[in-house]
């Protein structure tokens, strides 16, 4: 099991879950079907489970596959607002509107670990 969740196999997790393919998750975050394959495989790899159940034309949850998809839309959530928040920084930066200027600098690197979505 790693230690570090990739967000892009999240994300490819959420829409394969959504639309029960993997052919209609890649359309949907325009890449290739490979790559959300590839990116599920890995976040499966990652969290030492089975998500979800490879059919023809098809995927289905698991068991494990419905246990994480409520942490997987709240992680996505977070990760959604947290980036609206850099970039409302970033153009109050730009505009002189915030009270000192940001500079990106070197912060710490969080990642969220596999024993975090489990606690969820």
């Amino acid at each position: 099991m790693s230690n570090t969740l990739d967000l892009d196999g999240v994300a490819a997790f959420l829409r394969a879950a959504e639309f029960c393919s993997f052919t209609r998750a890649a359309e949907a975050l325009g890449t290739a079907q490979s790559l959300v394959s590839t990116r599920i495989k890995k976040l499966e790899e990652a969290l030492g489970q089975l998500l979800l159940q490879r059919h023809p034309r098809l995927v289905r949850l698991t068991a494990e596959g419905e246990r994480l998809l409520p942490a997987a839309r709240e992680l996505m959530a977070a990760h959604e607002r947290a980036r609206t928040s850099f970039q409302q920084v970033r153009s109050e930066s730009a505009s002189g509107s915030a009270s000192r200027r940001w500079e990106p600098t070197l912060l710490p690197c969080w990642r969220v670990s596999p024993s975090t979505i489990h606690r969820w």
